[in-house]
């Protein structure tokens, strides 16, 4: 007993919210950067269809915070929905050096990468995506790259783990949909 009470000790402490001494103003909430609010106004452009527009408030918003890594990454988005592939693949870069390890950020590059024919590193982008989080497009995605690069066993490995994920929806339906084609070439020729 005498060990656990310092430890429940430190855990209330811990968690115990700081109050100011009396007379003390506690600090105001913190406001969103001019960047961030930034980006916010070229989402809503985009949310209505102005991409160009949006494009050029993004831009700003890296102008206003050059280490903005949500700035960089929507920008990349943005491109790669305006068929500006090697823009948007340059911005997601310019993301991912700022916060490497985010997954949200990893899918777009995959995806970017996957658009441009370089599934060698999309792959490498889902499959970092996935390990990071576990969101199922990353999963869908990977199992198309591999089955692209002619890594056919892999790809239905990958699609079989999606469909013990989620094999209701959409995805998990097209999923069963690629394992079937493959048993059906693999038939055909006697394999």
């Amino acid at each position: 007993m005498k060990r656990i009470l310092p430890i429940l000790l430190l855990i209330v402490a811990a968690c115990t919210p700081k109050i100011p001494p009396p007379g003390e103003q506690p600090p105001p909430p913190a406001q969103p950067s001019p960047a961030a609010a930034i980006v916010n106004e070229a989402l809503a452009m985009a949310r209505e269809g102005k991409y160009p527009e949006a494009v050029l408030r993004m831009r700003e918003a890296i102008e206003a915070d050059g280490g903005f890594a949500e700035a960089y990454a929507r920008l990349g988005i943005l491109y790669r929905r305006l068929g500006r592939l090697e823009d948007a693949r340059a911005s997601l870069a310019e993301a991912l050096e700022i916060t490497p390890k985010n997954s949200e950020y990893l899918y777009a590059m995959g995806a970017t990468l996957f658009d441009l024919g370089d599934y060698g590193r999309a792959e490498r982008s889902f499959r970092e995506s996935w390990s990071l989080d576990g969101r199922l497009p990353a999963l869908f995605s990977l199992g198309e790259t591999l089955h692209r690069r002619g890594k056919r066993s892999q790809a239905a490995e990958v699609w079989r783990e999606y469909l013990r994920r989620d094999e209701d929806s959409v995805w998990g339906r097209e999923a069963a949909r690629r394992l079937d084609e493959l048993a059906s070439e693999d038939a055909r020729l006697g394999r």
